[in-house]
């Protein structure tokens, strides 16, 4: 009957000894889980100067009206005028900026210039432009398109216009109510320094507009 005490005290040694190592385990579980329930909530940080602002819509156009007919180069000036028959002349012009070429060994250039200069000048270049009839009515002819090239040493009646199989001397399209066409015009400068180009439309009747650097 005396081994009956130290028989219960073993038994309650073991318990317990099967009660803590419950007990650890499920700590352990606990705290191996704790990572994947708590995720990383760090900001991604963003590099402001990386983000490329969306051109502004008045950047790439230009309202002759509002502008005196002036516009800068790779715009898209909105011309709008009426023709004594009152149809309305809606179109958008666009010059980009000129570039250097070299004409071809049979490029036609003009004989002379308006201020009667006949040697050939030394700098050369072209103009990409681009003309899209809006207009309801009105059909744009190839006479009611006037190209006109000069720069800060140059005036109108020093430069003289090229031909060749790379540049045009005339606008020549004829554009139909939501047409549109471009051509590469090409001149002959004495001194292209400061270019500008001047897109005239009907003759004296309408307006011109001229783009030129920023």
């Amino acid at each position: 009957m005396k081994k009956l005490p130290l028989f219960l005290a073993l038994i309650l040694v073991v318990s317990g000894c099967a009660s803590s190592a419950s007990t650890a385990s499920s700590a352990s579980s606990a705290s191996s889980a704790s990572p994947a329930s708590s995720p990383d909530q760090t900001p991604i940080e963003v590099d402001q100067n990386s983000v490329e602002p969306e051109a502004k819509v008045e950047d790439t156009t230009c309202n002759i009206d509002e502008n005196f007919g002036e516009c800068f180069y790779g715009q898209t000036a909105i011309y709008e005028d009426s023709r004594r028959s009152g149809n309305q002349v809606l179109l958008e012009i666009t010059v980009q900026e000129p570039q250097e070429f070299k004409p071809g060994k049979d490029a036609d250039f003009a004989v002379t210039t308006l201020g009667g200069t006949q040697e050939k000048g030394a700098d050369n270049l072209y103009f990409d432009i681009s003309i899209k009839n809006l207009s309801e009515e009105v059909i744009l002819g190839p006479s009611d398109v006037e190209l006109v090239a000069n720069s800060a040493k140059d005036g109108d009646s020093d430069v003289r216009s090229v031909q060749d199989d790379k540049v045009e001397a005339y606008w020549d399209a004829k554009l139909e109510p939501g047409q549109s066409s471009t051509m590469r015009s090409g001149w002959n400068f004495n001194d292209a320094s400061e270019p500008t180009f001047k897109v005239r439309i009907d003759g004296l009747g309408g307006n011109s507009v001229t783009f030129s650097h920023k």
